[in-house]
């Protein structure tokens, strides 16, 4: 699947979409659309994670730690450490595990 095929899913989904874009020994890369106001509630990871947002903006909620994130910037993602995700203007992401 394409991040443009992600894009337009989201348009009509109600709710974020991830999609794998592609895996290999040890990794995941996780395409993440969102519209304005969608959340990935709170979640946790069990492998070390990176987000990166390619465009837009989310806050990602760590603990009582809240962080704006905007195109190009990126943020590690600890494993097994509570999280979540709210879009604040319409985002693509990438997600990196492993």
């Amino acid at each position: 699947m394409s991040l443009q095929e992600i894009l337009i899913e989201v348009e009509t989904a109600g709710k974020p979409v991830t999609r794998l874009i592609r895996s290999g020994e040890g990794y995941k890369m996780m395409g993440m659309a969102f519209l304005k106001g969608m959340e990935l509630k709170e979640h946790h990871s069990n492998k070390p994670a990176k987000l990166i947002v390619l465009q837009g903006s989310v806050d990602y909620l760590e603990g009582n730690e809240l962080r704006n994130l905007k195109a190009l910037e990126e943020t590690e993602i600890p494993m097994n450490v509570k999280h979540s995700v709210i879009c604040t203007e319409d985002a693509l992401c990438l997600l990196i595990q492993g």
